[in-house]
């Protein structure tokens, strides 16, 4: 009798590491430690036009293969949410993913991805993380680059926008170093204002997250995606705290997220 008491708790423990380890590798994005062996080899975004349509072609590739590979990626058109993309596998290093959407004469376009990596090394996990985006203009025949005038133009009727929704909100835009969505990607370079690159990294990393389970995930479950305006990213001068500020089916939303950098 004793034995097989314990026999069902060594079931048992497997099971639930096995429950954990399969809940924590679903559809998800986790922010660990940086991984020291593990680089993210290719990460592209690009978009081309494809039977009168814009297909969005996402491509990423570890050096090695890890535990779980995710690739997101979100479509903005004039600044509005048109498209997201999803996929992620398990023991794999190289992930693709096409989409296709319709599009109107004169659209900006904005793609942003994040390439994600998650590794487990004898029950201690670690993770990768890259960005990787694109910003064209599509005048009714071909895609082209956008200029820096035209970026200025939109990003400037981007921000009328949103310091509507700032105002209503009740934030003061002057206590923070503000930014659209589109522009994270500069800082895997650059770090954020009096903060070292290390901190930044790891609170992009820890942004994703956040993006994922309450920006990305929710807006998979809408049927009208073009009400939601790119959300604008504020990190507080005093570095407390950052907000991100969005609008999903056209009701303005906040995620909020400490800081402490060391």
């Amino acid at each position: 009798m004793y034995k097989k008491i314990i026999t069902l708790l060594i079931i048992i423990q497997i099971f639930i590491f096995y429950f954990i380890y399969e809940q924590n590798t679903m559809e998800t994005i986790t922010y660990f430690p940086k991984d020291p062996h593990v680089t993210m080899a290719e990460a592209s975004s690009v978009v081309e036009l494809h039977n009168n349509k814009l297909q969005i072609n996402v491509q990423s590739k570890t050096n090695t293969p890890v535990q779980l590979r995710q690739d997101v990626f979100i479509v903005f058109i004039h600044m509005y949410v048109k498209g997201i993309g999803n996929i992620w596998k398990e023991n794999i290093d190289e992930l693709t993913l096409k989409q296709s959407i319709s599009i109107t004469k004169n659209s900006t376009i904005d793609v942003l991805s994040y390439h994600y990596g998650e590794v487990v090394r004898e029950e201690t996990f670690t993770s990768i993380g890259k960005m990787s985006s694109t910003s064209s203009f599509f005048d009714g025949d071909t895609i082209r680059n956008r200029t820096t005038s035209n970026d200025e133009q939109i990003k400037k009727k981007y921000m009328h926008k949103m310091n509507s929704i700032l105002q209503k909100l009740q934030i003061d835009p002057s206590l923070y170093h503000t930014f659209p969505l589109i522009d994270l990607p500069l800082y895997e370079h650059i770090p954020f204002p009096n903060m070292n690159q290390h901190d930044t990294d790891m609170i992009i990393g820890h942004l994703w997250e956040g993006l994922y389970k309450n920006y990305i995930i929710p807006m998979t479950e809408m049927k009208n995606l073009e009400k939601s305006l790119m959300p604008l990213i504020l990190i507080d001068k005093n570095k407390e705290h950052l907000l991100v500020v969005y609008t999903l089916n056209g009701k303005e939303k906040i995620l909020r997220q400490n800081l402490h950098p060391n």
